[in-house]
């Protein structure tokens, strides 16, 4: 299977867990977090599906049979699409929440060999997502999908935000394409889009593998704060264990850590909410796996189209 193929060669590269799984007192997740963690991860899934990464602006967002049925209800509207641009294949569309009041911004993860293959080179580099912040690095390969499309993607956020005149933008992806949509909403906070304040940039990623150096981390969860940041894992899925924090890498926060077994429901009570950045008491303190089914289930399958 061709999709998901370079998830195996990334995982090689995860350091040994902690042994063990820790637990702690989990915050609670409301009805309301959940119903939103739920419907944002409806939008990574409908980044697979090319009929949405083709659409023309106006055309309804629409998924494989059950896959993004709440998005679906609310006939949220492609803005803009973007198909295997820049040197990363870069992959999603801008969509226009109308029953939510907000744009939202999903990429896809990966879909191919070529398209793993450019975010396998693992070095730390500068970035200027940071501002001023000195020692700020990020996924070099990440970066580089990021960086030619970001032009594009910002010229047609700003269009999107004067057609509809909503100040929230919600970015998102599963895999890789959260990877990429941390990259974007850092850049939109730094450097807010007309019309939408960096407060009003939520960032939801699902699977996401781990994207800059702690002091990026840092940057990352207090930028957000606990309010705009939703960094979602899922059991023992390998992918957000790298690559490995033995490079320098680590996780932002807070993250939601689902702990329901994959094919089952998601309810409040399977999330422990963990605050600040990565640490061993989420999906980075379970042992280590190639658990590839974990990492294509959040809520639904999330990969569902390809």
């Amino acid at each position: 299977m061709i999709l998901f193929r370079f998830i195996t060669a990334v995982a090689a590269l995860t350091a040994t867990a902690t042994a063990g799984l820790l637990r702690r007192e989990a915050d609670v997740v409301s009805s309301t977090v959940l119903a939103r963690l739920s419907l944002i991860e409806q939008y990574s899934a409908a980044a697979y599906c090319t009929k949405n990464d083709i659409a023309a602006p106006g055309t309804p967002i629409a998924c494989a049979p059950g896959n993004c049925p709440t998005v679906e209800q609310d006939l949220a509207t492609v803005s803009f699409s973007f198909l295997n641009k820049g040197d990363g294949g870069d992959t999603g569309f801008i969509a226009a929440d109308i029953a939510n009041s907000f744009l939202v911004l999903a990429f896809r993860g990966a879909r191919s060999i070529e398209n793993g293959v450019t975010k396998l080179d693992t070095r730390l580099v500068g970035t200027s997502l940071c501002g001023a912040t000195v020692g700020c690095l990020v996924h070099e390969g990440f970066q580089d999908s990021w960086d030619p499309v970001s032009a594009r993607i910002t010229t047609e956020l700003t269009n999107a935000q004067v057609a509809t005149g909503f100040t929230t933008l919600i970015v998102t992806g599963h895999g890789v394409g959260g990877a990429l949509a941390t990259l974007a909403a850092t850049r939109f906070r730094t450097t807010p889009i007309p019309g939408i304040p960096a407060a009003n940039v939520q960032l939801f990623t699902y699977g996401s593998p781990r994207v800059g150096n702690t002091v990026f981390a840092t940057f990352v969860t207090t930028q957000g704060a606990a309010a705009n940041n939703f960094r979602v894992t899922h059991t023992d899925d390998p992918i957000p264990k790298v690559p490995s924090r033995s490079l320098g890498y680590l996780q932002w926060g807070p993250e939601y850590w689902i702990r329901s077994p994959t094919g089952q429901p998601v309810h409040a009570n399977d999330i422990d909410v963990i605050p600040g950045t990565e640490t061993p008491l989420g999906n980075s303190g379970t042992p280590p796996s190639f658990d590839i089914p974990a990492h294509l289930w959040y809520f639904n399958s999330v990969a569902a189209c390809v």
